[in-house]
Order: structure tokens, then sequence, then C-alpha cells
């Protein structure tokens, strides 16, 4: 914790990051080993989310404590998804690993419908921006509210409601192209 802090400028941006470091850290922790399912790679991932943070945290001064969350989320779920995808290119993975991520057990015909539902799913929001995806993950998987989702976008809670709306229909514009 301490290597962070020399980064920072000013003993408020010090008190300022310490506390965001200490409200959000187990929340970033559980997101990291969710995707990489494995402890020490969790820790390195938020260990360099925070310091990515710290580096250029005059761009988040003043920014609530809602919208660091957010960005720290974005940040943990996009390194983490990183490192899989290098471990899986490299063959680095653990057996479990590769078990969570491949595993095909026997299933009924409605678990076929509901995972190429899923693959449908996946592959529509693929085709959806960055900005849109992470809105959409905000809200219906962190369960961040419009408020909370217009801080860390910097609109407002009518803009967000207003785009979450139009990122649905969107999505299902292309899953209805892909049927």
């Amino acid at each position: 914790m301490l290597g962070f802090l020399i980064l920072l400028e000013t003993e408020e941006d010090r008190t300022s990051f310490e506390d965001m470091y200490k409200k959000t850290y187990l929340q970033l922790i559980y997101i990291a080993r969710s995707i990489l399912m494995n402890q020490p790679d969790a820790e390195e991932i938020v260990h360099d989310v925070y310091v990515r943070m710290a580096e250029n945290f005059t761009l988040y001064r003043g920014r609530s404590l809602y919208e660091m969350t957010g960005l720290g989320i974005i940040m943990t779920r996009n390194l983490s998804l990183n490192r899989l995808r290098f471990k899986i290119r490299h063959r680095e993975c653990s057996f479990e690993q590769y078990e969570y991520i491949f595993s095909q057990e026997d299933t009924t015909l409605e678990d076929i419908i509901k995972e190429e539902t899923l693959e449908e799913l996946k592959s529509a929001l693929m085709k959806l921006k960055q900005k849109e995806r992470d809105i959409l993950a905000l809200r219906y998987y962190y369960k961040f509210s419009y408020k909370q989702i217009g801080k860390v976008f910097d609109m407002r809670d009518k803009t967000v409601e207003v785009r979450l709306r139009r990122i649905k229909r969107k999505l299902q514009k292309i899953m209805g192209e892909q049927v």
C-alpha cells in the first residue's frame, strides 16, 4: 500500500486514495479471482489496477468513491480477462482454469438451448462498443444505480437511463439478426 502513496502528489490525494483502497480492495480481489480462479494472480492484477490509478490520480481527483469503484471494477475486469487470454494462448492455465473455461458436461436439451442463447448474447455483446458493455455491466452485473453510473461516466441520471434503453434496443436488434 505504501508504494501507491509515493506516486501521489499531495497529502489530500494520499488520504483520498488510501480511503478508496480500503473500501474497494476486497471487491476488486473478488472480481479478479472469479475470473482468474487464482488468488496470487488476482492480487497481482488488483495491484496493477491501483498502480495505474495512482499514476493517473490527477485525472481522477475530485471523483466520488462510486466513480472510483466503477473505474476500478472496469479496469480489474479488463486486466483479468487479458491475463486469462494470455494464459490460454501460452498454455499456462491450471487444470481448474481449463476445466472452468472449457467444461462440457452431459447436458439436457434445455441446458443446450440456454447455452446457445448465452453464446448468442455474448456474441451480440461483443458487437457493442466497450463503453456500452461497461454501462450494461455496471447496471446489471454490479447493480449500480443510474446515478452511480452517471458519476462514473460523467453523465446525468436521465442520460444513463436513455442510454441503457438504446443499448438494450440495439442488443435486441443484433440478436434478432443472429437468430
